[in-house]
């Protein structure tokens, strides 16, 4: 549905002279506000699924890692070139200190690793400290050497054990959801407000690919990269109606004060009849659009006058009335079909959007 400026400026001026559709719109805006923040909530798997998912993959690849760690090492795959690169990977800084705090933790559970680079176990826990140092690392190239010391002690551990291979494989695609909740997260959180309300501008900020970058290790890393149709599609809803909220507060806003603005449109709405003297001289309701209002509100009684403010809430509401209004005594040209038959200017044929009645 086409979104009008004119009549969004007419809904806000609706709600400034009308206490009781001022009411209602306060609780439409804390409704849609509502909606928008449970699917936010929902994508961020925070009801409980994303824990589930977490939990999911650490026992599921804990019993697989376990399975690989005490299986024995066929020594024939530990070759020369395998020693070597082992040797040439375990004197790198980065490296030891990964082996350092490896051997601390182990201490911590009860296990002695003296030599981290003599045993899987050994091995696994200080590519799990890689792994955090690259989580921390304060600069883009840092985060880089650190990727290559990471992924290539990956490699190595792949060659000496096939089980361990396969936990690897199974934790990185149980990872792929985890990490899809935690970008969602993010872009929920950076999404609102202080007071708790999101807003299309943070939003904008939030859901981009730079977001997305920091939960992937592919450099130029975009959402599509991370997140699957759905959770993008969803995305694309949230953001629209993001925008179905922001053009209601802001379209058909003149250069002058809003103040002002309402004040110039009011004189065009029924129950304000009082500042019928009010010169229309800017705005958002120029032209053939003023002219219809007269004609359509010229004759409104009290009641319609009601239905009128309130209607101006609901775009499919606003249309029906208007079309059923009195039009007998309407002079503006070009209103009137043959026979006297009633022409609404175009502009009514296209209210704007709203999230949910």
């Amino acid at each position: 549905m086409a979104r009008v400026p004119s009549l969004a400026a007419m809904q806000r001026t609706a709600t400034a002279v009308n206490p009781v559709a001022m009411n209602r719109q306060a609780t439409i805006s804390a409704s849609n506000q509502d909606a928008i923040l449970q699917e936010l909530d929902d994508l961020a798997g925070r009801g409980g699924e994303r824990a589930f998912t977490e939990s999911t993959r650490e026992e599921t690849a804990q019993r697989l890692y376990d399975k690989a760690f005490s299986a024995p090492i066929d020594p024939q795959r530990i070759t020369p070139a395998l020693q070597g690169q082992i040797t040439k990977l375990t004197n790198k800084p980065a490296m030891q200190a990964a082996m350092q705090r490896a051997r601390e933790l182990a201490k911590n559970e009860g296990l002695d690793i003296a030599d981290p680079a003599g045993s899987l176990r050994g091995l696994h826990y200080s590519l799990q400290e890689i792994g955090g140092m690259v989580g921390d690392a304060k600069t883009r190239n840092e985060k880089r050497i650190l990727m290559g010391v990471k992924n290539e002690l990956a490699r190595i551990l792949d060659k000496i054990s096939p089980a361990y291979a396969n936990a690897r494989a199974e934790y990185e695609a149980l990872s792929k959801p985890v990490n899809q909740f935690e970008l969602l997260d993010t872009i929920a959180q950076r999404s609102t407000t202080g007071k708790g309300n999101a807003t299309l501008s943070k939003f904008g900020t939030a859901a981009t690919d730079k977001t997305a970058q920091a939960f992937s290790t592919k450099r130029n890393a975009t959402l599509a990269d991370i997140l699957n149709t759905q959770q993008l599609n969803r995305l694309g809803n949230v953001r629209g109606a993001l925008e179905g909220i922001d053009f209601l507060q802001n379209a058909g806003r003149g250069s002058g004060s809003d103040t002002v603005s309402k004040l110039a449109t009011s004189a065009r709405l029924p129950g304000a009849s009082w500042m019928s003297r009010v010169p229309v001289v800017g705005g958002p309701v120029t032209g053939l659009l003023n002219r219809g209002l007269d004609a359509v509100y010229a004759n409104a009684n009290r009641r319609l006058e009601e239905k009128l403010s309130m209607g101006l809430l609901d775009p499919a509401d606003a249309l029906q009335l208007l079309e059923a209004a009195p039009v007998a005594s309407a002079k503006g040209p070009g209103l009137l079909g043959a026979g006297g038959r009633k022409v609404l200017p175009l502009a009514f044929k296209a209210a704007p959007l709203l999230l949910a009645q």
